[in-house]
């Protein structure tokens, strides 16, 4: 009977711990961030979305390269002049070989890529028109909500998108936000027209930096921010992405970059009148050598007076330069206030001596008076002004520490961040990944414990987390996940318990939803919580269905939800 029992705790054990969802941690190698919680929902969704229709590498023009937001400008002109010389790219290893990549890099990447060979040297990509449509319906907590997206694409002529989204019991029927983008694409001369929404990222993220940017130093990949430029936003998404016009245009190894954007026009659309900037405009010339690139850019804003009355900063001028002679590379942003004169800067180094052997080093200053609308440089806070500080972080295949050291002048006090997580491999199958970290602010010590164990297999996947908080007291949750996924079909089911006393010991928690969605509620009380998410696949068409449920010991209100999408492949 023992052993029976001891046979049966141990299947159990097996079954209902373990496996990561597979786009978790595609998502995870390419942002550098070390949990799925630090994401932000539009980054998540954009990056899921090249997922599921990766980009042709072999086939797409050079523009869309530089649009599609998975490349440094760096990388994109590295990558064009090499198809124009060499062809196709048949493999993630040839991919690493180029200019501008690494093993590392190529193998984050290659989940978004589609390496289809065209069979041509040197040759302009093919042409085919694709797209999607997506319908979501929603009914959480009473209320009811939908979401629709839409695209087409002809692939290096042109891309058309379109989303709404509600969810407000005040505006029934009518879209809370909604989103378009119309982008013509130029095969001559690489580059780009813009009308809608967009997304524009430069340098380390001092003067223009919309939409998502990690926050924290979390992993030695997070140090140094990877600019894309200008690419066409599709999120559902609330906040994040400009709207106005914006162009690029290619000259040789330059590329120029023009904006026009009306932030304050967004938000009125959408019925935001928190006060930010009315308009603005903004200028990036980018200059690409063969083991270095350099950029300015100049950004100029008129203010939106709302609530306090405060206006917007009225403009930046930076420049940024990234240098990588070998193993070791340089980067970084130096940028000035146009209204208070206040020097911002930051800067670091990255040493890759080996494969899956990195450490990184980053050093900034954020004057108080540095005005950060539209910023998303490297910081432990949540804006880039008022902070200072400097952080260092390794990473071995077995072990990822990063240690960072922030001070908040305004607010008088300094903070520490210790961060350690150690994914171990058994038999290609297991993983098992502990993670510790530390935060001293104000006196007060905060500390996180995590354990993770996962099974990846298919078709059977399950997972299994436990988080320990002590701060103002002791927080835990646990939760196992198990389900199957094939090719036409999957399944999943979560089930955890939690207690939290406090609301400064909250526990964040990623929750498996539809495609596309972000879910990231922090646990607060004693409860528990269960979901069952599935999804059926077949020709062209695609359904999820989601249902969730949250309950509480005590007298605090449950929450419930139940979600259906339908996506078609156009």
């Amino acid at each position: 009977m023992k052993t029976l029992l001891k046979g049966l705790l141990c299947a159990l054990t097996l079954a209902a711990s373990l496996c990561v969802q597979a786009q978790e941690k595609e998502i995870l190698a390419l942002t550098g961030a070390a949990a799925i919680e630090e994401l932000e929902e539009d980054e998540y969704e954009r990056l899921y979305g090249l997922l599921t229709a990766p980009i042709p590498l072999n086939s797409v023009s050079a523009s869309r390269l530089q649009t599609c937001g998975l490349f440094t400008r760096f990388q994109a002109v590295s990558l064009a002049d090499y198809r124009s010389r060499s062809g196709d790219i048949l493999s993630v290893s040839e991919l690493g070989l180029i200019d501008g990549f690494s093993r590392e890099t190529a193998e984050a990447l290659a989940p978004f890529l589609s390496l289809q060979p065209t069979g041509k040297t040197g040759m302009p990509p093919r042409n085919r028109t694709h797209g999607d449509l997506v319908l979501r319906g929603e009914l959480k907590n009473g209320l009811t909500g939908y979401a629709v997206k839409g695209r087409v694409e002809r692939e290096g002529r042109f891309t058309l998108s379109a989303t709404a989204r509600t969810g407000s019991a005040e505006k029934p029927g009518l879209p809370d936000t909604w989103s378009f983008n119309a982008t013509r694409h130029f095969r001559k001369r690489s580059g780009q027209l813009m009308l809608g929404d967009f997304n524009a990222r430069f340098g380390q993220g001092l003067a223009l930096w919309n939409g998502f940017s990690l926050g924290g130093l979390t992993t030695a990949e997070s140090f140094a921010r990877h600019p894309t430029g200008l690419s066409p936003a599709w999120s559902l998404s609330p906040d994040g992405p400009l709207r106005g016009l914006a162009a690029d245009l290619g000259i040789r190894r330059m590329t120029l970059s023009a904006v026009t954007a009306f932030p304050g026009l967004r938000q009125r659309m959408d019925g935001d009148l928190r006060a930010g900037m009315a308009a603005l405009g903004a200028f990036n010339a980018h200059w690409t050598g063969r083991n270095a690139e350099v950029s300015v850019t100049a950004v100029l804003g008129t203010p939106l007076y709302a609530g306090e009355k405060q206006p917007a900063t009225p403009g930046r001028l930076a420049a940024d330069f990234r240098w990588t002679p070998g193993h070791l590379g340089y980067f970084g942003e130096v940028a000035v206030d146009l209204r208070s004169g206040a020097l911002a800067g930051v800067g670091g180094f990255v040493w890759s001596p080996a494969y899956q052997h990195k450490l990184s080093v980053v050093a900034r200053h954020y004057p108080i008076d540095f005005q950060s609308d539209l910023c998303g440089g490297v910081r432990a806070g949540t804006r880039c002004s008022g902070e200072s500080g400097i952080a260092a972080g390794v990473r071995f295949p077995w072990l990822r520490l990063t240690t960072d050291y922030a001070r908040f002048p305004g607010k008088g006090y300094g903070q520490l961040k210790i961060l350690a997580l150690s994914p171990l491999h058994f038999k290609d199958r297991y993983t098992l990944t502990p993670r510790i970290q530390f935060r001293w602010r104000e006196g007060r010590l905060r500390q996180e414990y995590r354990l993770e164990a996962a099974l990846e297999g298919s078709p059977w996947q399950a997972k299994l987390r436990a988080d320990a908080v002590r701060c103002d007291g002791w927080a835990w949750q646990a939760y196992t996940e198990a389900g199957r996924k094939t090719e036409r079909f999957s399944l999943y089911a979560r089930a955890g318990l939690f207690v939290v006393d406090d609301w400064d010991d909250r526990i964040y928690v990623y929750e498996r939803d539809v495609p596309g969605s972000f879910n990231v509620p922090a646990l607060y009380g004693r409860g528990s919580f269960a979901s069952l998410v599935a999804g059926l696949k077949w020709k062209r068409h695609r359904l999820y269905l989601r249902v969730a449920a949250t309950r509480y010991v005590t007298d605090k209100p449950g929450r419930s939800e139940c979600k259906v999408q339908y996506a078609l492949d156009l």
